[in-house]
């Protein structure tokens, strides 16, 4: 193999390797300190219209933080998917059962991406209140970066990870955010 085709195949391995660490570099298992608004970002809903394994990991996270005082109200995020089920409304209707009032969740339907939920949520967020993203740590970065594009301060991530496949969805999670997040950095935002 030439000596150039090694330095450019070495120098990209460098680079996924730099951005994997700095995606990975952001979360925090429990937030620092309470906040207002814990917002749960969705993700595939099964068939059968229950979460899926990662889903269930951020409503479980949830769930936990609301139910610890971490978080004084949560705010679920999703579209439709290929289920066919609402995310936004499963995510609901799985912490409800759980035990939290419904009042205490609020619902956007229309967050069919990490980008769309970012435009949604930013305006509709009380202006002083406080508030923790919760997702899968990969997840994170991005998420916080829309966010704060929207003009809306992210005062805590949340990440979670783990599940049955989780070396394969990790893996598979942190490859798509070495796309995904660059393409964020770029992207407008309006």
């Amino acid at each position: 193999m030439r000596t150039w085709i090694r330095i450019v195949l070495l120098a990209l391995v460098g680079i996924v390797i730099s951005l994997c660490v700095f995606i990975l570099s952001v979360s925090s298992a429990d937030p620092k300190n309470p906040v207002d608004i814990g917002i749960v970002m969705g993700t595939r809903v099964e068939a059968d219209g229950k979460p899926s394994e990662k889903l269930a990991l951020r409503l479980e996270k949830a769930y936990e933080l609301f139910q610890s005082g971490q978080v004084s109200e949560l705010w679920v995020t999703g579209g439709n998917g290929v289920s066919g089920h609402n995310e936004a409304g499963v995510m609901k209707e799985f912490l409800v059962a759980q035990g939290i009032p419904a009042e205490a969740i609020m619902t956007d339907s229309l967050g069919i991406s990490t980008f769309a939920s970012a435009r949604n949520l930013s305006d509709a967020l009380p202006p002083k209140a406080t508030i923790a993203i919760i997702s899968n740590t990969f997840h994170l970065r991005r998420t916080r970066f829309a966010f704060e594009q929207f003009g809306r301060k992210v005062d805590e991530v949340v990440g979670v990870s783990g599940g049955f496949s989780s070396i394969a969805s990790e893996t598979y999670g942190v490859l798509r955010e070495c796309l995904a997040l660059p393409y964020y950095w770029t992207r407008e935002y309006l």
